[in-house]
């Protein structure tokens, strides 16, 4: 077991003998050795000690506590960053260089596209008039994919605007493949306002909080991105490692609703008009994201990650690394 999603009010985690005791009401204690977990998703309150957060922190086990206004992610940490701090300046470095930030974001939106390509195409063969339903979209990205392949690196400005102008074409005829019932016919999130929206905000925060995960036991910052500026309290890096691993939650989401695995019962609607899935249809997500998009998202990620790493390293150091070096350990 790799992942621990816990949504039972009343849990009590606590910390003994290396390893987390978990307390359910009315249930023996289970003991639940930290070597068997990379991640510890939180969606009931329950009560954690303190033993359980630094041994969580030490062993590099991301936290993710749900839970917030309109479903979003409250609490996170993504475990003990990595000790060589010279890949972070290097980070920093590709940043000040508008050139270069230009090349690494064109890159990352390219295997963005690609990925769109794999899932539309992977949707269209399952589905009756899915190549019609999808071409427009399918055409979008390919438009896209020949731009930023033959012609120079554009602004960052142009890179959002061409990504921007995909996601709109993409989710136009997504929302074809749901039945009018479902009540989703555009991507929005604040507050979510159909079944579809609101799974969808479930999954991406699930990949964002990977993406976090993975950039931090890789040696980035993840709030200081490529395509994403920064803003306080926002892991700008870990939003744009997600944008490749995005269109794998729209698959699975496609396919729990196409399958009626989720359906309109699944749901609950709060007092401010925000859908978002009950506890019967976050089991059902939880089960099938780790069987069937986890499998996907997370080697993605990594593979992203350490190509990232590899080119960072075969740079030359960046003055702020050069300047770094040097003095003594004080005893």
């Amino acid at each position: 077991m790799r992942s621990l999603y816990l949504d039972r009010k009343g849990a009590v985690l606590g910390w003994h003998n290396g390893a987390i005791e978990l307390r359910l009401p009315a249930e023996p204690i289970r003991r639940l050795p930290l070597r068997d977990l990379d991640r510890v998703v939180i969606a009931a309150p329950c009560t954690l000690s303190t033993g359980v957060l630094n041994a969580l922190w030490d062993r590099g086990v991301a936290l993710l506590l749900m839970g917030g206004r309109w479903g979003d992610p409250g609490a996170r940490f993504s475990g003990a960053p990595h000790n060589d701090a010279r890949i972070r300046l290097r980070q920093i470095a590709v940043i000040a260089d508008a050139a270069r930030r230009q090349d690494w974001a064109r890159q990352l939106l390219l295997l963005r596209l690609r990925q769109m390509r794999r899932v539309a195409v992977g949707i269209a063969r399952r589905r009756q008039r899915g190549r019609d339903m999808l071409r427009p979209a399918l055409d979008a990205i390919g438009r896209a994919e020949q731009r930023l392949v033959t012609e120079p690196p554009p602004t960052l400005d142009a890179l959002r605007g061409m990504e921007g102008a995909v996601l709109a074409a993409w989710f136009a005829c997504y929302a074809r493949l749901f039945p009018a019932s479902l009540g989703f016919s555009s991507r929005r999130r604040r507050p979510p306002p159909d079944p579809v929206n609101a799974t969808l905000s479930l999954g991406y925060t699930l990949a964002t909080a990977e993406a976090a995960r993975i950039a931090t036991v890789a040696g980035f910052d993840p709030a200081i991105g490529l395509i994403h500026g920064l803003a306080h309290g926002r892991d700008a890096l870990a939003l744009d490692l997600v944008e490749p691993a995005r269109p794998h939650v729209d698959r699975l989401v496609h396919d729990l609703f196409h399958s009626r695995k989720l359906t309109s019962r699944h749901v609950t609607s709060s007092a401010e008009g925000a859908v978002l899935l009950g506890k019967a249809g976050r089991a059902t997500f939880y089960e099938a994201w780790e069987a069937e998009a986890a499998p996907v998202i997370r080697p993605l990620l990594r593979a992203v990650c350490r190509e990232a790493v590899r080119r960072l390293r075969a740079g030359p150091p960046s003055p702020a690394e050069l300047a770094a070096q040097g003095g003594e350990d004080v005893p």
